[in-house]
């Protein structure tokens, strides 16, 4: 039977719980082990120092903990970061880190329990309401992310465990469609095929003059795989977060068609 296709969204709370406190504890060590000489390192790619970045992750973490603004487009999403920056004084990478761990445990035992229906949606940034487990899946992805961006400023190899850049992945692609650049938007439609280790199912994404549409790639019933290239996932992960240039075609056209995100 010809399976339908499905959201790419996450389904397993605890296990993004998990990673949540996983990746904030790992990204905390890595900040105590930061000498306060070393805290004004540039970020590659980036306009923030390590300190800053960490600071901007420390706020990430807090709009899940009751800050609640977000933006209205994916520019202004932009301008929602640097006011919460400013705001958030401490620039001190033992400090900051030791925050991170504390606020990604309360992420992760505390509100990420509370939140009664997964499914529900709740405001999100660019002007989306998307599902509140995608919300906090993205969440993982700044951690993922970010704790990439700061190892590469030091010198050092991220550890980031592949099942935790999967959760981020999903999540991200859930979000994605409301980062497409408008300018990208055409017929006839471009169908690009993602077969990433770690995700249940290949991922199809659709650029049209309607937007974005991403789902999972349907079962043909011929069992031949949909896609040729198996890709890893904190590769595809920091592609389309313009970290990386991607050697798949289809991963490289679907982060040239997204705003940053």
């Amino acid at each position: 039977m010809t399976q339908q296709p499905q959201a790419v969204g996450l389904t397993e709370r605890e296990a993004v719980s998990d990673a949540i406190e996983r990746e904030g504890v790992a990204l905390g060590r890595r900040l105590a082990e930061v000498a306060l000489g070393r805290a004004g390192t540039p970020v590659p790619g980036l306009d923030w120092t390590v300190a800053e970045t960490a600071a901007h992750v420390l706020t990430v973490l807090r709009r899940g903990l009751g800050d609640r603004r977000r933006s209205d487009t994916p520019a202004g999403t932009a301008e929602v970061n640097a006011v919460a920056l400013r705001e958030t004084g401490v620039r001190d990478p033992k400090t900051i880190g030791m925050e991170i761990a504390r606020d990604s445990a309360v992420v992760a035992r505390r509100v990420l329990p509370q939140v009664m229906d997964v499914d529900a949606l709740i405001p999100f940034h660019a002007g989306m309401r998307v599902r509140a487990l995608d919300a906090f899946g993205v969440m993982l992805g700044e951690l993922v992310v970010h704790g990439h961006d700061i190892a590469r400023a030091l010198g050092a190899q991220p550890e980031t465990p592949p099942e935790h850049a999967a959760l981020a992945l999903r999540a991200v692609l859930a979000v994605s469609p409301g980062w497409l650049d408008p300018a990208q938007r055409d017929d006839p439609p471009r169908r690009l095929l993602l077969d990433v280790a770690g995700l249940p199912h290949v991922v199809e994404a659709v650029i049209s003059s309607g937007g974005l549409d991403v789902h999972t790639c349907p079962d043909d019933g011929t069992g031949e795989p949909r896609s040729g290239v198996r890709l890893e996932p904190l590769a595809t992960l920091l592609a389309l977060a313009h970290r990386v240039e991607a050697d798949d075609p289809a991963l490289r056209e679907l982060a040239a068609a997204l705003l940053p995100l």
